[in-house]
């Protein structure tokens, strides 16, 4: 009966981790919160991984169109080694995306290996993070979200 019931408990735990939003950190303003989600991941040039990113956004402070900037980490092991990389795509004033609750915005963000260890086709753990602002208030009025570490598959 134990076994039945700490696997019963494993089980809910495994669920909620797949339900679960992602993260939400809003540091001032009325929002109500942004998510960003890991839809894909695929090898390029045989190095590098282009990773599908889409991020929705509620309105902050009546502001619905947001300056984005979309981030990426990824780590693999490859063999007896790991390749590691980091990249980030900002859009200042000039580049917005609409925050109304349904627009779903997309981002193909490249990631590079930081060292001489090329990325491969297989799982790896990412995390993905979005940082959402007010192109005419940077400094005070911003909100964030974040997958935490996922185990992504790589793929052509």
């Amino acid at each position: 009966m134990r076994r039945v019931r700490y696997g019963l408990v494993v089980a809910v735990a495994a669920a909620a981790l797949v339900v679960l939003p992602a993260n939400v950190f809003a540091s001032t303003g009325f929002s109500q919160g942004a998510t960003v989600t890991i839809t894909g991941a695929h090898q390029f040039a045989g190095v590098g991984v282009a990773v599908d990113v889409a991020v929705t956004c509620q309105p902050l402070n009546g502001v619905s169109q947001l300056s984005p900037s979309v981030g990426v980490s990824i780590t693999e092991r490859v063999k007896k080694t790991v390749a590691q990389g980091t990249a980030y795509v900002y859009l200042p004033n000039s580049g917005t995306i609409t925050c109304d609750g349904i627009t779903i915005s997309h981002f193909e963000i490249d990631v590079l290996p930081s060292g001489s260890v090329p990325f491969t086709r297989g799982v790896a753990a990412m995390d993905a993070s979005a940082n959402l602002v007010d192109p005419n208030n940077f400094c005070c009025t911003s909100e964030s979200a974040d997958t935490g570490l996922n185990a992504v598959t790589i793929g052509r």
